[in-house]
């Protein structure tokens, strides 16, 4: 259940979004043949602007918290996706 089910909104528009709401930058579809692992690397090579994501994998499997701070450093943790799985 999503947490913004009693406001009956997306999170980006409700309350509990402190951030403004912004237009996503990319627009992501996914098949749910493939990991979800695969689709989050996906997203962070696309970040980075890589072309493959098995880096992006291999970190988000060993160390999250070197990827964030990667991202952190790198000033990538503001980018907006939309993933339409999420929207399903």
């Amino acid at each position: 259940i999503p947490l913004t089910s009693r406001q009956e909104c997306s999170y980006v528009t409700s309350a509990l979004n402190s951030d403004c709401s912004r237009r996503a930058q990319v627009m992501v579809t996914h098949s749910w043949g493939n990991s979800f692992n695969d689709l989050l690397a996906a997203v962070v090579s696309d970040a980075f602007g890589e072309c493959s994501f098995r880096m992006a994998a291999q970190l988000l499997e060993d160390d999250c918290f070197f990827l964030s701070e990667i991202l952190s450093k790198s000033s990538r943790l503001d980018d907006t996706y939309w993933i339409c799985a999420f929207a399903v």
